[in-house]
């Protein structure tokens, strides 16, 4: 049996306030960010910017702005959800950071960049 993919599923929630700030500063699209370092203990992984991907995964491109709209419009919030996936991981810890077209980190609801961290070993 072959090596099994890992997916991150993000979910992007805002108004349409939110949408218009979104296009008018260019900010789309969302994108996926995987970083990986050899090492096996967290406290042993330099910092992000150190670590390399060399295949970044852009994620979501968010084509159905009107259809978002419409159901800000609807609901008073959308809710919009998009995904990226690795295959062939090799041991070591994975880093994946929420970003914007320019690179900003995408906040979570604390207010801190949206990242996940996890240890992949065989």
């Amino acid at each position: 049996m072959g090596k099994r993919p890992i997916y991150l599923w993000t979910v992007l929630s805002g108004d349409l306030q939110t949408l218009r700030v979104l296009k008018e500063r260019g900010l789309l699209p969302i994108r996926h960010r995987w970083y990986y370092s050899p090492a096996l203990k967290f406290d042993e992984v330099p910092s992000v910017d150190q670590l390399v991907d060399p295949k970044p995964i852009r994620a979501g491109t968010i084509n159905h702005l009107a259809k978002l709209r419409s159901e800000a419009l609807l609901h008073q919030v959308f809710n919009w959800r998009t995904w990226s996936q690795k295959s062939n991981l090799q041991p070591g810890i994975y880093v994946v950071q929420v970003t914007f077209q320019d690179g900003s980190a995408v906040l979570d609801q604390s207010g801190k960049p949206s990242e996940v961290r996890f240890k992949y070993e065989p």
